[in-house]
Formats: C-alpha cells, sequence, structure tokens
C-alpha cells in the first residue's frame, strides 16, 4: 500500500495571525506532515511580526509574495514618519532583521514529494506581481503550467481559491488565510498525495470549502 502525504498550503496571510493559527491547527487535527506559504507575509492586519515569528519558528518554507517585496520601501517610508511625527511607535513597524528575511524570500520554491514534483509561487512562476484567477484564458494557464514544468504548480495572489487540471498536472490556489477577495471567508488547503486530493477548508468553521474547479487541456499535457 502505498502511504499518504498530506501537505497544508496557505497564502495571503497579510499580518493577520488567527488565519495564521487557525490553519496551523487545523493542519494539526488533519495530520499534515508539511506546510508551504504562497507569500504575502505582511500589510493588512497588524501581527506582522508574529506571522513572521510564526512562519519561522516552524520552519515553513514561504515564496515572496509582492507585498514581502515592497517591505524595505514600505518600512524605511513608516521609519520615515516615526521620525517626522516625534512618535516612537507605528503598529505596521517590523524589526530590521525580519524585513531583512521577507525581502530575501525566493521568487519560487521547488520540490518533491511521493514522486510528485511541486512549485510554489506567488503570482505566477515568473512574476510575483501576475494575477492567475479561476476564469484565467486557456493560453495563460497553459502558458503557466509550461513555464513552471512541474506536476504541481501552487499558486497565490488572488485570494481565490482554485483548482485548474491541466491534463495530468494541476494548478492550485489556497486562498487567503486573511480573507477572499469578494467574500468575507478566510481558506486554507490541503494537497494530499500521490492521489493529488486537493481539499479547501472555511476557517471559520473548520469545514470544507467549495472551491472552483476547470478542466483545461493545452497540446504537451
Amino acid at each position: 500500500m502505498v502511504s499518504q502525504h498530506k501537505i497544508g498550503l496557505i497564502s495571503d496571510i497579510h499580518a493577520d495571525l488567527w488565519g495564521l493559527e487557525k490553519s496551523l491547527a487545523l493542519f494539526q487535527k488533519h495530520k499534515v506532515s508539511d506546510v508551504f506559504c504562497a507569500g504575502d507575509l505582511v500589510d493588512g492586519g497588524k501581527d506582522g511580526i508574529y506571522v513572521i515569528r510564526t512562519i519561522q519558528q516552524n520552519a515553513i518554507p514561504c515564496v515572496s509574495g509582492n507585498h514581502d517585496r515592497d517591505a524595505f520601501a514600505h518600512q524605511s517610508w513608516i521609519r520615515r514618519s516615526i521620525r517626522q511625527s516625534n512618535k516612537c511607535d507605528h503598529p505596521f513597524l517590523l524589526p530590521s532583521p525580519m524585513v531583512g528575511y521577507i525581502t530575501s524570500l525566493p521568487l519560487i520554491y521547488q520540490f518533491q514529494l511521493s514522486g510528485i514534483t511541486i512549485c510554489l509561487a506567488h503570482g505566477t512562476p515568473s512574476s510575483n506581481t501576475d494575477y492567475l484567477f479561476p476564469d484565467a484564458s486557456h493560453g495563460r494557464i497553459c502558458e503557466a503550467i509550461k513555464h513552471a514544468n512541474v506536476d504541481v504548480l501552487v499558486l497565490g495572489h488572488t485570494h481565490r481559491p482554485m483548482q485548474i487540471n491541466v491534463g495530468a498536472k494541476m494548478i492550485l490556489n489556497p486562498g487567503s488565510t486573511f480573507t477572499n477577495r469578494g467574500d468575507a471567508t478566510k481558506t486554507c488547503a490541503i494537497l494530499t498525495l500521490p492521489d493529488r486530493l486537493f481539499q479547501v477548508f472555511d476557517l471559520k468553521t473548520g469545514e470544507l470549502y467549495r472551491h472552483t474547479r476547470r478542466e483545461v487541456k493545452c497540446e504537451e499535457n
């Protein structure tokens, strides 16, 4: 019997510790062995320090989201504002070592589990500012999976949970632990390997969330 391997997928935490802790508790309940984050640890809530600390303490591999990439410029602006206003603190201020950590996150993170090659990115493998929404054009989907050249491509950025099956390959998005755009729901996901069972969970209820699913055929898949 082939043993199953469950991995937890999170993205777009946006400095909201509640969503991150709920995700990790759900993963523990479902006996997840590894957790991966598709970026955007900061900007949104006021728990940036605690979110980064939790990610680091749990050794969760994470890629660079567009907000992570811009953290140095954003934090420089905050420090100037503090000096100009003669204040001592700011709710979004991060320690310099944490700024260094999030700005040095990789654009992609590729790994293999249960014989399946997985690529983690934020927007797309080529840019953390690109959006790949569930209703993306056929051409954009084929281009993304071809460029990644892996079995499973995990993305974030859109805050929209999705599963796009491209032949034997998959493009997945766990949604946002902070909030899904146009929807108050906060979500995370579990991918079971080697079966490639993708399940999205509503963090408020702990129940399965009905995510968008598509089937796409590309010439080389």
